[in-house]
């Protein structure tokens, strides 16, 4: 008994000691720290298993500002199935092009005339293309979609091809991270599981497994943590099952139930180390295309696309078909 009360007493003084050298450097080195109240829910929650949604026949609005000068200021358009508005391009519509992925894909400081999927039509205009991407969406939104049949209302087009958009970091976003509970809540990310190596859903982060986020969101308010960009567990280099086995069975789904006749999986500079790639997507047959962003491809102090990238990107897939 005195061992164990040893012990606890050990664990409050370091966590104290730890949490007033945090609050230090907050105060006394100005370093950063993540406000609860900086979180921003990027669209409708309580949207089923998507956990959130954009906003319905509605708008968003994404503004960026560095040491007070504007980088982007954009409205997005949201259609009455919650998708980003991709502009119509004239001609005749024999094939559906339908994009997944988070904020690269979605055209986060984009118009919408410039976003990925409007400038795939514009490029290919015999294809109608549907931007599913949203800021913030990963593997498992890609596939909580298309599981539960979201879709079926939405395309008049007989068949076509899917494409999605992967970054290394998205496993965070099936899996949990420290850096994931910097910016994002739990109850706006579906949990998925593999259990006797079928998929099976859990709920959301927080309902689903609730001491492992609740663990990550309070090491997330670390000033120390996020000023050495530490992250918990780190999936860069790592291969995770789970969002591997969310791309394979969002491609079944997408071949057998919307007639898809080619999905691809598009990768950037950032994910050129990623074990994903011949672990899951070579391993798999999964048809994938590389596009190497430069520096003059994306915003500056932000690494989404700007118009040149999106362009840059259109112009590998278009050559890919």
């Amino acid at each position: 008994m005195k061992a164990l009360f040893s012990l606890f007493f050990g664990l409050f003084i370091a966590i104290a000691f730890l949490a007033f050298l945090d609050l230090g450097a907050r105060l006394l080195l100005d370093w950063p720290s993540t406000d609860p109240k900086a979180l921003v829910k990027k669209g409708d929650l309580g949207a089923g298993r998507l956990g959130y949604i954009p906003p319905r026949n509605g708008k968003q609005e994404h503004h960026f500002v560095h040491e007070n000068q504007t980088i982007y200021k954009v409205t997005a358009q949201i259609d009455e199935w919650h998708r980003r508005k991709t502009p119509k391009v004239e001609g005749e519509k024999k094939q559906f092009s339908l994009f997944f992925g988070g904020s690269q894909t979605y055209g986060m400081g984009l118009s919408d005339e410039q976003t990925i999927p409007a400038l795939f039509e514009k490029e290919n205009p015999e294809f109608r293309s549907y931007n599913y991407a949203n800021s913030g969406y990963g593997t498992a939104h890609m596939y909580a979609r298309i599981e539960n049949g979201f879709m079926d209302d939405e395309i008049k087009e007989p068949s076509g091809i899917a494409v999605y958009y992967y970054f290394y970091f998205h496993k965070d976003r099936v899996r949990s991270s420290l850096d994931h509970a910097r910016w994002a809540e739990g109850n706006m990310y579906p949990l998925y599981l593999l259990e006797d190596s079928a998929l099976v859903y859990k709920g959301n982060h927080f309902t689903g497994q609730p001491l492992k986020w609740l663990f990550y969101w309070s090491l997330a308010h670390s000033s120390i943590l996020k000023k050495f960009a530490v992250n918990i567990p780190d999936w860069r280099y790592r291969y995770d099952p789970v969002t591997c086995e969310l791309i394979l069975a969002s491609r079944e789904i997408l071949m057998k139930r919307y007639n898809v006749k080619r999905f691809l999986v598009a990768t950037s500079t950032a994910s050129n180390a990623d074990p994903m790639i011949e672990e899951c997507f070579a391993k798999n047959d999964l048809e994938h295309f590389h596009v190497p962003i430069r520096r003059n491809e994306v915003f500056p102090h932000d690494w989404h696309l700007n118009p040149l990238g999106a362009k840059h990107f259109v112009e590998v897939l278009s050559e890919e078909m």
